[in-house]
């Protein structure tokens, strides 16, 4: 009776591991779970719109940890959450391909308690990742884009 109970208990735990890890997908306009990226397409050039989000961000009370101007690249410095026990920040890249320019953003996190925290949709409204996910929305989504993509790398 215990064996076949500890045998229940780890089939369920691994069944629960195997299925948190969701492939990859490609760019949707409706967030899939575990979205963990986001796109903005933009009317700009790649400069322009790599100057500009730099700047919505540092209007926002981000400072840069590194700036690539010559890539169009940039991480920001960790930033204490207004309602939350957390600290998040984000990695940025600008691409400019045939069609668009598109602002592609990921956002990094962490806490005292658990360590790095990935942002990303799932879990409870409460929970930390869910949390800086919607921190990190609430900015990247209020810099002005003609088309919103979510993307789980």
């Amino acid at each position: 009776m215990r064996i076949s109970l500890i045998a229940f208990i780890l089939t369920g735990f691994l069944i629960g591991c195997a299925g948190s890890k969701l492939p990859p997908s490609q760019p949707s306009k409706r967030m899939m779970d575990k979205a963990n990226t986001i796109l903005l397409r933009v009317n700009s050039s790649a400069e322009d719109a790599f100057n500009g989000f730099s700047k919505h961000l540092s209007d926002r009370g981000f400072s840069f940890e590194s700036r690539d101007t010559s890539r169009n690249e940039l991480s920001t410095n960790m930033t204490e959450s207004r309602y939350f026990d957390f600290q998040f920040g984000m990695d940025v890249s600008v691409v400019d391909t045939d069609s668009a320019t598109v602002i592609k953003v990921k956002g990094k996190a962490q806490n005292f308690d658990f360590g790095e925290i990935e942002p990303e949709y799932w879990g409870m409204d409460q929970s930390v990742n869910m949390q800086a996910w919607t921190q990190l929305r609430q900015i990247v989504e209020s810099y002005p884009h003609e088309e919103l993509f979510y993307q789980r790398n």
